[in-house]
């Protein structure tokens, strides 16, 4: 009788924790909405109009001087392509391919705690945290997001993050963003 008992009270619990459906209401599916890098206010504040302003945000910004490899994550920016200008790792974007980014995190002594990623526009002394935009797009260890808005310009983007053990590690890259 117990057991009898028991089970009514499981299969009544179950019945009342499911969540009502309206056959009424017509299934939808929720788009993601394209990742904005900045608005267009934003991209007003953080675009360097001349090279000496590009390069004077560059000389404000600590020179790493390693003894050995960083401990912190790996970065991996794998789209758009990341080259090398002036020395400077630099993101170029052309618009009219619809730009996509693919960021991997890899763990180097301890796996990555994606809650400490920090992604900032710079410009001089200023910058803005931007990160709170990439949190939609985290898959694993990874951001990937497709057709981002993006506003022309030069720009520097700081990315940090860290592993569980509060190893960081810290990249400065130079966005590079036209329409052709």
């Amino acid at each position: 009788m117990r057991k009898y008992l028991l089970h009514i009270l499981i299969i009544s619990f179950a019945f009342i924790s499911m969540p009502v459906i309206n056959s009424a209401e017509e299934p939808h599916i929720a788009l993601q909405e394209k990742l904005v890098f900045f608005t267009p206010e934003e991209a007003d504040e953080l675009r360097h109009t001349t090279e000496k302003e590009l390069r004077d945000t560059e000389k404000l910004m600590p020179i790493m001087r390693l003894r050995s490899a960083p401990k912190g994550p790996h970065i991996y920016i794998n789209e758009p392509p990341l080259t090398h200008t002036d020395g400077v790792p630099t993101i170029l974007v052309l618009k009219q391919l619809h730009p996509t980014l693919l960021v991997k995190f890899e763990a180097n002594q301890a796996p990555v705690n994606m809650e400490s990623l920090q992604i900032k526009g710079k410009k001089g002394i200023f910058s803005k945290s931007i990160t709170d935009r990439f949190i939609p797009y985290i898959k694993g260890t990874t951001i990937e997001a497709e057709d981002m808005e993006m506003r022309n310009g030069n720009f520097i983007l700081q990315v940090k993050i860290a592993d569980v053990n509060n190893n960081r590690t810290d990249k400065n890259y130079r966005l590079i963003v036209k329409d052709k």
